[in-house]
């Protein structure tokens, strides 16, 4: 039997990941497993956020649409 992912010790090794190891790119992807662990834990979002914040989030694995694209597809 496969045991459900601990979306706790997740979020705790993402930010080791990015706090100690300086390794962006493994710590967002473990954020990420820990937010889809627990989706319904804003907690575990707010550390990716703080993360994202914290980091530039511009060479995000998963970049969003810029503001202004979204003003612009309506018209």
């Amino acid at each position: 039997m496969i045991e459900p992912k601990d979306a706790e010790a997740l979020n705790k090794y993402a930010s080791f990941l990015w706090q100690v190891r300086k390794d962006l790119w493994a710590a967002e992807e473990t954020y990420l497993e820990a937010i889809s662990a627990d989706p319904n834990n804003s907690f575990y979002a707010a550390n990716y956020a703080h993360f994202l914040w914290n980091t530039g989030g511009e060479d995000t694995c998963f970049p969003l649409d810029s503001p202004e694209s979204v003003f612009f597809d309506d018209v």
